[in-house]
């Protein structure tokens, strides 16, 4: 048996120089950075006859393909110098076509995906954004003509110059207006306001002493199904409030002792930027499903749309910081798509009689839009006293009223201990602004 044989050495190829082979592919990369070129532009010219051979077949003097029409984007690098490879002997750089599309995009299977991945997050992206951006309400002439040129305003003598703004112009100043709900005899007896009957049927604006609307009394809309609307979104809210967890603080608070979760999109309070408010896991699922109600759907867009319609300016104004917002942080979630407002309180009840309050993290010239809920006498307890303004106004179930809630302190009257009383409140926080 004849002993096996050494196997022999691999030697180096004696043009080899590694310190040379790296400056070049550096200096190649350079140039395909700077000249922002597709990576098989920037290889050198044996490599560039390699990829030709994979794609078009082996290439030989005879059988060169024909140039493809020059491309505006060609700006390979100059061949290193130093001696060619048998492959490029035969062929001249000038006979190389410049690469055309079709070897870009199949030079790296990676490549490929990667970039296919990066197009579909960004058209995911791009659709989450559509999804959440709000419907723009466009008013019709016949709905100003028919609802708003015919109101009659209830005039006040308040003066908007002694509101208490913060010098950004964003928030209020601190609310130190807290106190004890009144009854409405001893509001008109005692505090010297002004009774104001209304059967939620007719719109009254609210203005200052220069005549300009405050705030709106909000007709409700003529389907002859709103009743069933509202009362069957007072039941979800009682059938929710069985199946809630509420922290102590939601249930006994500066505005008064109801149930109430706030959701959506906020700024203040502590935070350092805008977020979506936090609730545990079990809330959530319930806050998601009044969120996903019709009915409330339905109540949310008609407070936008009447929004729209007494105050459009300041309604784009609401609807273009919520939707650039939105745009650049597509984390942040809209309550509505139908609506404007930034976040929303649901008062469960069951017996949501505010105390005297304002809501000082509220834009102070922009509007809440309040909507009672419930089975009460309206004409008995339940009313909307706006103190400054000194008003006690009837507030029906089912009705809605616009006003400045970071400026205004605002309470209701108490109702019997039979009845019950709920309320869903739309607004966005000034720091969002």
């Amino acid at each position: 048996m004849e002993p096996a044989q050494p196997t022999p050495p691999i030697l180096a190829h004696a043009d080899f120089v590694f310190a040379a082979e790296l400056r070049a592919s550096i200096e190649a990369e350079q140039t395909y950075a700077a000249a922002d070129l597709g990576p098989t532009d920037a290889l050198s010219e044996k490599f560039r006859v390699l990829e030709y051979d994979a794609f078009y077949g082996p290439l030989s003097p005879d059988g060169t393909p024909s140039p493809s029409p020059s491309s505006s984007r060609s700006c390979s690098p100059a061949p290193r110098a130093g001696p060619a490879s048998p492959s490029t002997r035969k062929i001249a750089p000038s006979s190389l076509p410049p690469l055309d599309a079709a070897i870009l995009s199949g030079n790296s299977k990676a490549r490929r995906n990667k970039l296919k991945s990066k197009q579909n997050r960004k058209a995911a992206r791009s659709k989450q954004r559509e999804e959440t951006r709000a419907d723009p309400y466009v008013i019709r002439t016949s709905t100003f003509l028919n609802h708003v040129t015919p109101a009659v305003p209830a005039r006040t003598r308040f003066d908007l110059e002694t509101i208490p703004v913060a010098s950004t112009g964003f928030v209020a100043l601190p609310d130190t207006d807290g106190g004890d709900t009144c009854g409405a005899d001893e509001l008109v007896r005692i505090h010297g306001c002004t009774y104001v009957p209304w059967d939620g049927l007719s719109n009254i604006p609210i203005t200052d002493s220069e005549g300009r609307i405050i705030a709106v009394l909000v007709a409700r809309p003529q389907q002859g199904d709103w009743d069933s609307v509202h009362r069957r979104a007072f039941n979800t809210l009682k059938s929710t409030r069985r199946r809630c967890r509420f922290p102590k603080n939601s249930k006994r608070h500066r505005r008064g002792n109801f149930a109430v979760l706030n959701c959506g999109v906020s700024h203040g309070g502590g935070r350092t930027q805008p977020g979506n408010l936090y609730h545990s896991a079990a809330n959530r699922r319930q806050l998601d499903e009044l969120l996903a109600n019709d009915d409330f759907k339905r109540i949310a867009g008609f407070s936008s749309a009447a929004f729209a319609a007494w105050a459009p300016k300041l309604y784009m104004y609401y609807e273009d910081h919520l939707d650039r917002l939105l745009d650049h942080d597509p984390s942040l979630r809209r309550n509505f798509p139908n609506s404007i407002w930034g976040a929303a309180a649901f008062n469960f009840g069951p017996r949501t009689v505010t105390r005297r309050h304002r809501d000082c993290a509220n834009l102070p010239f922009g509007w809440c839009g309040v909507t009672s809920l419930g089975d009460f006498d309206p004409k008995q307890g339940g009313h909307l006293v706006l103190w400054t303004l000194k008003l006690v106004i009837e507030f029906p179930p089912g009705s809605t009223i616009l006003l400045p809630s970071a400026v205004i302190p605002h309470s209701n009257t108490p109702i019997s201990r039979r009845e019950q009383r709920a309320s869903f409140t739309q607004y966005t926080a000034g720091g969002l602004f």
